[in-house]
């Protein structure tokens, strides 16, 4: 059963009376409730659900849609983002640049150019 609670005392005294045995290490599981909704918090920066965060990659990454394949990276400082390979000489090259939205750089790129990548 899955129970969606955001007070982590109470998280832990559902743990405690489902399973009386662990009394003893109360402050052990309190530590770690603790850690884990402040990791969360971290993660999700309270805007998005831990799993909509954990499907990420769906989203980033390299993927194929339609007739190209878009490449998405998580840049949030980047001021511009280049796709590189044996296609540029491994140079940046202005054919293969991004924009950026956002907090993301990304890339659609026309299968034919992919010779290497295919679905």
């Amino acid at each position: 059963m899955v129970i969606k609670m955001t007070d982590n005392s109470m998280i832990l005294q559902h743990l405690l009376h489902d399973d009386p045995y662990l009394e003893p290490y109360k402050s052990a599981l309190s530590r770690r409730i603790n850690r884990i909704s402040e990791t969360e918090k971290q993660l999700t920066m309270e805007k998005i659900s831990l799993a909509d965060f954990a499907a990420g990659h769906e989203y980033f990454g390299l993927h194929f849609q339609g007739e190209s394949w878009v490449f998405r990276e998580w840049a949030p400082n980047a001021s511009a983002v280049y796709l590189v390979g044996d296609m540029t000489n491994w140079l940046e090259n202005e054919i293969y640049a991004g924009p950026v939205a956002p907090g993301t750089g990304f890339r659609h790129t026309p299968a034919a150019w992919c010779r290497i990548l295919k679905p």
